[in-house]
């Protein structure tokens, strides 16, 4: 083994040693961030999306008793926003233009969360949300 050789893998030694030690930090960090589920119960004319909370986002659609993926959020204390659909006026021919259109929502009740407690379930009812008007809604205005 040359001078090139010993170089090589006395860098690679360290390279493999310093993505290790990431790695391991990386994991470790997981742990400091809150892990939060939203079921949704609001009836089965409704659809949501684009829920949020405190740092997170699930760019996902929710029917009536599915929950969404696990997600990562910061610590602390936030409502719980959303994209709120109802399909029962949308049949009924409430829209003019006969455009889907998503409201704002968010519940009327904050939650706090805090790192290491473990999954928390934050289930969003009819009763416990109201009209977000701190967010533009379809109309533009």
């Amino acid at each position: 083994m040359g001078e090139w050789g010993v170089a090589w893998a006395a860098r690679r030694w360290w390279v493999l040693w310093l993505g290790s030690l990431a790695c391991l930090s990386a994991g470790g960090c997981v742990e400091l961030y809150p892990q939060v589920v939203i079921l949704h119960a609001l009836g089965e004319e409704i659809a949501i999306k684009d829920v949020s909370f405190s740092g997170c986002l699930w760019a996902e659609v929710l029917a009536e008793g599915e929950t969404s993926r696990v997600g990562e959020c910061l610590p602390g204390t936030d409502h719980v926003h959303f994209k709120r659909f109802d399909g029962a006026k949308f049949a009924a021919g409430d829209y003019d233009d006969f455009k889907p259109r998503w409201f704002n929502y968010r519940t009327r009740a904050t939650f706090t969360v805090h790192a290491g407690q473990g999954v928390q379930v934050f289930t969003l009812r009819a009763a416990d949300i109201e009209q977000d008007f701190d967010v533009a809604g379809p109309y533009s205005h």
